[in-house]
């Protein structure tokens, strides 16, 4: 009896020019880019995501409503449908796992925050092309606007 073959999953971890990656699926996307981190601070994603925007797509937002967000100079709520989020509880739960959502096909995932400090941090970001694991990050997406 042969065994069912699994699909073969892209998938690409990176701990250098994370910036770049980021940059690079931006660039491809087509209908939505979904973004939960805490912080997003990094201005030349922010001009990139509002190019994205003037092609049509549905850019959404989450990042945590506090001074380092605040204090970026980002206009979050201006530009896109953004959800500032407070902490949560008494540790002031964080959202560990930074992640975006592209077109519901893509998902870049990992501790990298959108910042100019995350770049020179050692931080890592998975890329990976996989639909269904898209729809569960969708999910988790979903869920994080929920928490204001």
């Amino acid at each position: 009896m042969d065994k069912e073959k699994s699909p073969e999953i892209d998938a690409e971890i990176s701990f250098e020019e994370i910036q770049d990656q980021i940059i690079e699926q931006i660039k491809l996307a087509r209908f939505t880019i979904w973004i939960a981190v805490e912080w997003f601070s990094d201005r030349f994603l922010f001009e990139l995501l509002k190019a994205k925007k003037t092609q049509g797509l549905n850019i959404q937002i989450v990042v945590f409503d506090d001074d380092i967000n605040k204090n970026s100079g980002l206009k979050y709520e201006q530009e896109f449908e953004a959800y500032l989020i407070k902490p949560i509880g008494k540790y002031q739960k964080l959202i560990q796992c930074k992640f975006c959502v592209i077109d519901l096909k893509t998902v870049i995932y990992g501790c990298y925050n959108w910042t100019d400090k995350e770049r020179w941090n050692g931080e890592i970001i998975t890329v990976r092309q996989d639909k269904e694991l898209a729809e569960k990050f969708a999910s988790v997406f979903m869920d994080c606007k929920k928490i204001r």
